[in-house]
């Protein structure tokens, strides 16, 4: 089926996205993230947040999604892993401490 365009023509085009689409939809993903990583309310609805992504999909962004969520959480490890190296200097105790802490595997 033939897509058609606001003037009316026929064609297979998707609509033209604004030119700050990407960023601006990053921007309202990436809150949404930091929010779950710092244990905060996303203000989003999950609806909303699906609908960004599936038109960062759809509309063939996927990838740079990809990496910057990557990167984000990326980010976010290491920020929490520097924080509890300079809770505890001592890295075998440390180890240790996340070892003993850790819930088992399930098998």
């Amino acid at each position: 089926m033939a897509l058609t365009n606001a003037a009316g023509a026929v064609g297979a085009e998707r609509p033209k996205l604004p030119e700050t689409f990407e960023e601006d939809t990053w921007k309202q993903l990436q809150l949404s993230v930091r929010a779950v990583h710092e244990g905060q309310p996303v203000e989003q609805s999950f609806e909303e947040l699906y609908k960004a992504v599936q038109d960062l999909c759809i509309h063939k962004l996927g990838q740079n999604l990809y990496n910057r969520l990557s990167a984000e959480c990326e980010q976010h490890i290491q920020k929490q892993v520097a924080k509890l190296v300079s809770q505890v200097p001592d890295l075998p105790v440390l180890m240790s401490s996340v070892a003993r802490d850790r819930p088992p595997c399930p098998r």
